[in-house]
């Protein structure tokens, strides 16, 4: 049992008195000036005039769960959380309808949702009670001063979002693993320089914000997250990744970064079964001079003339020895590439062949290993959707049996092919 002090009358009374706490200055006052207040007509705080909030219990009854905090119903345990959080950042948590970015309060409904974020920069550490809250639903602790959280994080079994982005994170607990029910992680801007290997257990993860953090290398498990269907991050050294990740994050992203259902698609139909590619439709002329030579039956019949294992197999060479083209040039685009992690020379994606800058006509090549070296130096044009084993299969002389182009997009076919 503790004292109030209520801001009207200048007395102290017992905290099992009912009382109302303005969320906004968090000014206490007692129940009979509160009556009096409103007797006269006044429903507001009589400092800084915003609406009062009813928070305890009437006629001077012992606390009982559930409690009120302000007009909401929480429990016993909800309650203390509460209050352990102001007490930390030094204001009341206001009741709110709604949790998102930046959101500062607390929903209804047993205590379902919390967002401690911006501009309440005050909160430094996670509170170990907060595990206790196992109905928590969503948790936004975005914005604020965090350096580490505690092992009791992975308690929150029924968690569905959790925000903890723009906090000064250096690590998370293992513990993270253990909420399987997790829809949405928000982990950008921190300072992370690695993750947990227990983040493979969100089995039910659909979107992951890595941005803006100091990672130089994502655990393998991460190949474990099949129903991820949004991967946020920066770009990582090819070398950092094992090959598994390697194929994991560029599928991922270049999925996740783009509408697919409108992007122009090729066939490439071969003696071991058919290629089918998606063409990166923003790299529009290199996409644009494929598909016309493919539409024109340029490729049918010619053979990879260069297969080598772990690095590529190119063909498309109407002389079969690498030296022959379509009879004109095109430029590269690989400014079109920068930035994209999608856009990169990892395996399965399809290539532009040179003998120089500017001198691309036909010749492509297919990637079988990640090849960094080649990136800004070749333009990325597309990706294997279907039949990215088939590959490793091909030697030197194989045919291109023919070439089939599907889908093709208003901006490739809207497009001038430019020629030098």
């Amino acid at each position: 049992m503790g004292l109030y002090y209520c801001h009207i009358c200048e007395a102290s009374h017992h905290d099992l008195k009912e009382h109302i706490t303005c969320p906004y200055c968090g000014r206490v006052y007692c129940y009979e000036c509160i009556e009096s207040a409103r007797l006269m007509g006044r429903e507001n705080c009589v400092y800084c005039d915003n609406p009062w909030k009813i928070v305890g219990i009437r006629e001077g009854k012992a606390w009982e769960t559930p409690r009120k905090y302000f007009d909401a119903t929480v429990s016993e345990i909800e309650y203390q959380v509460l209050k352990e959080l102001e007490e930390q950042i030094g204001e009341p948590i206001p009741q709110v309808n709604e949790i998102d970015w930046g959101t500062f309060g607390f929903t209804t409904e047993g205590l379902h949702v919390i967002g401690v974020g911006l501009p309440h920069e005050g909160l430094t550490s996670f509170p170990e009670s907060l595990g206790q809250l196992i109905n928590l639903q969503r948790l936004s602790l975005f914005g604020n001063q965090l350096t580490s959280l505690p092992e009791t994080l992975g308690q929150l079994i029924n968690l569905q979002r959790l925000s903890l982005a723009s906090n000064q994170l250096t690590s998370l607990p293992e513990t993270l693993g253990q909420l399987i029910n997790l829809q949405r992680l928000y982990l950008d801007d921190n300072q992370l320089t690695s993750l947990p290997e227990t983040l493979g257990q969100l089995i039910n993860l659909q979107r992951l914000y890595l941005h803006n953090n100091q990672l130089s290398f994502l655990p393998e498990t991460l190949t474990q997250l099949t129903n991820l269907q949004k991967l946020s991050s920066d770009s990582f050294p090819s070398d950092s990744l094992s090959i598994p990740l390697q194929i994991w994050v560029s599928d991922l992203i270049y999925k996740t970064s783009h509408e697919r259902i409108n992007m122009t698609k090729a066939t490439i139909d071969t003696r071991y079964g058919e290629i089918v590619i998606e063409f990166f439709d923003e790299v529009v002329n290199t996409v644009k001079n494929f598909v016309t030579l493919a539409e024109s039956g340029f490729y049918d019949g010619l053979t990879f003339h260069r297969s080598i294992p772990n690095f590529v197999v190119q063909g498309g060479c109407p002389l079969g020895t690498g030296t022959g083209g379509p009879g004109y040039r095109i430029s590269c685009e690989t400014e079109k590439n920068a930035g994209k992690t999608e856009h990169k020379h990892v395996r399965g994606v399809i290539s532009m062949a040179h003998a120089g800058k500017d001198t691309g006509g036909s010749q492509f090549f297919l990637v079988r290993k990640p090849q960094p070296h080649l990136d800004g130096k070749h333009t990325v044009f597309g990706k294997i959707v279907t039949g990215t084993e088939i590959i490793e299969k091909l030697s030197e002389g194989d045919k291109i049996k023919k070439v089939i182009i599907e889908n093709k997009s208003p901006e490739i076919e809207n497009h001038k092919l430019i020629k030098l």
